[in-house]
């Protein structure tokens, strides 16, 4: 299962121990999101959904939640258990004197059949702060 933020980052990204694999069955798994902004620019809701096949391997292997970073950007905290992955971030996309960084966290917990996260992003540009709010939910289906 990989969640497909456009705007997270990688909650778990290297291999883990037998006893801190997350607590997620493997399975088809139906992942949805909704991302809200607030701030100088706010947009409308930005939803996604897919399904995706978790196999054994993705949880033993720390892919479960894999997305790269982009360019630019630094994991500042990782934090992982049985129940509950949360990651920090920071990133910096400045140009010349135009500055533009971004401060993010991001929390899932995993429940065996079902996991429920949620990702805040702040972004200073020089237009002004923008703040973007996520919610993630994601429920097994049934076997791949």
């Amino acid at each position: 299962m990989r969640i497909a933020l456009p705007l997270a980052a990688a909650l778990l990204s290297q291999p883990l121990l037998a006893n801190d694999l997350p607590n997620v069955r493997p399975g088809q798994w139906e992942i949805k999101s909704v991302a809200k902004t607030t701030g100088f620019m706010p947009m409308e809701d930005m939803s996604h959904s897919e399904v995706q096949c978790l196999s054994e391997s993705d949880i033993r292997d720390g892919s479960l939640m894999s997305i790269p970073l982009e360019e630019g950007c630094a994991m500042t905290g990782r934090e992982t258990s049985r129940d509950r992955a949360r990651v920090t971030w920071t990133c910096d996309m400045s140009q010349g004197e135009v500055k533009m960084t971004t401060e993010g966290r991001a929390e899932m917990q995993f429940n065996g059949d079902r996991s429920d996260g949620t990702m805040h992003m702040r972004m200073d540009t020089p237009m002004g702060s923008m703040d973007v709010n996520a919610t993630i939910t994601a429920r097994r289906i049934g076997d791949c």
